[in-house]
């Protein structure tokens, strides 16, 4: 059994020599920046999904500056526009927080001092947040009973500075305690929390707390991997320039590793490319987490 990279393209009769060892780690190395290009195309949902539904109450602001006519059917259609909105995030948030422990458990494996410290994370964001436990139980609630949001209000408010005034335009999605209070399975300790605050309340500031609570929960996943992504990418690195060092080619594409039985028969082969390498490091850069993280 001989090891090699090679070019998994029909009659290349490229065979470079590798150590078993060394097979053996590029695929490891391979699998485990897969699993750290997900983490960061989950997190990545619930950052497009957290704009878009900004973006449509900014856009419904700006309408209700130009337009003043608030009709039963408009008024309806922007509600439910924004309850589309928020399901989407609920539900990227919910996926990313299930997902990003079982892709760490795929690399690190599920009893790894490594995972353990995410879900501290995790747990240390819904014992000091109230808005993450609320969205919580707001997403369980939307799953299984209703919307999110019951009511929203459009505010012209006038904000003086001297002898100049301008009008601040903005509208107040509310999520209303008593249509919580009807769904039994809501979390009573959750709901009373809830209450303090007041019949109606601005969803907005929760929302916004608790995509943060994300956020801290994306920077300890990050400060986790980081060092290990960066051998795991020092390997394929090491590979690939291993191949341009002995053809003198520059080409990658095709390339790969495998397990040669005899001349011209793979038992086992893995492609060696660095576009997904690319792809989760333009995410990183995208989602920068200290922009909206909190401590």
């Amino acid at each position: 059994m001989k090891y090699a990279i090679t070019k998994l393209v029909l009659e290349s009769g490229l065979f470079i020599d590798i150590t078993e060892d060394e097979y053996k780690a590029l695929k490891k190395a391979r699998g485990f920046l897969f699993e750290a290009l997900y983490l960061e195309q989950k997190f990545d949902l619930v950052t497009e999904d957290f704009i878009e539904y900004e973006m449509t109450l900014l856009s419904y602001a700006a309408s209700h500056m130009m337009f003043s006519n608030l009709d039963y059917m408009r008024l309806q259609n922007e509600v439910n526009n924004i309850n589309r909105r928020l399901v989407n995030l609920l539900s990227a948030c919910r996926l990313y927080l299930d997902h990003c422990v079982h892709h760490l458990s795929s690399i690190y494996g599920s009893k790894s001092d490594k995972v353990a410290a995410v879900i501290e994370q995790k747990n240390t964001e819904y014992d000091s947040n109230l808005s993450y436990r609320v969205l919580e139980a707001l997403r369980n609630y939307v799953q299984h009973r209703g919307f999110p949001v019951q009511s929203v209000t459009y505010n012209a408010d006038r904000i003086e500075d001297g002898d100049r005034w301008q009008t601040l335009f903005s509208i107040t999605p509310y999520i209303k305690t008593k249509e919580l209070e009807a769904d039994e399975k809501f979390k009573k300790t959750v709901l009373d929390e809830l209450k303090k605050l007041g019949e109606e309340v601005d969803i907005k500031p929760l929302i916004r707390e608790f995509v943060s609570s994300i956020g801290n929960v994306h920077k300890k996943v990050r400060e986790i991997l980081k060092e290990d992504i960066q051998e795991w990418e020092g390997r394929f690195d090491k590979c690939i320039q291993k191949f341009k060092n002995e053809t003198k080619d520059e080409d990658i594409v095709g390339l790969g590793i495998a397990i040669q039985e005899e001349p011209g028969i793979y038992r086992e082969s893995v492609s060696i490319f660095t576009d997904f390498i690319n792809h989760r490091q333009e995410l990183e850069q995208k989602d920068n987490v200290k922009y909206f993280s909190h401590n």
